[in-house]
């Protein structure tokens, strides 16, 4: 999601060079956020289920689902981490000789990391607890926790069903534990202050 997320985020801040581009980018970007996943999930079930791409039941197709829902609050995360480091440092960069790539690993991601750590964890959380889309694509074999945790408490299987709850909170916990060291103490600075 976050690569994805980049490179439409990317496009949509450089909208001057690009105007249709950008925003015929961000339309399709923001159309999760207003289209409820259940239809996505059953869109995605229709395309699915038909040659060519007959990846219901695979774990690419659930992948698919959760990138295509996911894919707007990464998106909007960087864009304000973009427009707030502005495109000053990428003009320094160049001045100074360095090529896209270098200016890419140098100095925009680490620049932008704990906005990528906050979108990271956001993604984290949505997709441990993501159950409308999901169920649409699910099959026998590809289970994810919520629709696990669904049919453990649909049967009655009420203990299983609590540890699996633990378990999603556990899993989701460490998740964002982990994101929140990678993006480092600038993440939750202005947490702090705010």
């Amino acid at each position: 999601v976050l690569p994805v997320g980049y490179v439409c985020a990317r496009v949509i801040y450089l909208r001057s060079q690009s105007p249709l581009l950008a925003a015929a980018q961000d339309v399709i970007v923001s159309a999760p956020l207003g289209i409820p996943a259940v239809i996505f999930g059953q869109g995605f079930l229709l395309a699915y289920t038909q040659s060519p791409l007959r990846l219901y039941g695979e774990d690419l197709g659930l992948i698919l689902v959760y990138v295509a829902i996911m894919v707007p609050f990464s998106v909007r995360l960087q864009l304000v981490a973009m427009v707030n480091l502005g495109l000053e440092p990428h003009a320094a960069a160049a001045a100074a000789g360095a090529g896209w790539f270098r200016r890419l690993i140098a100095i925009e991601l680490p620049l932008l990391r704990p906005a990528l750590a906050s979108a990271a964890a956001l993604v984290v959380v949505m997709t441990s607890y993501e159950f409308s889309a999901s169920v649409l694509v699910r099959s026998q074999e590809t289970q994810v926790m919520g629709t696990v945790l669904y049919d453990l408490w649909n049967f009655g299987s009420y203990p299983q069903a609590a540890v699996m709850a633990l378990l999603m909170c556990l899993v989701t916990a460490i998740g964002v534990g982990l994101v929140g060291l990678w993006g480092g103490r600038g993440q939750l600075e202005g947490v702090y202050r705010g």
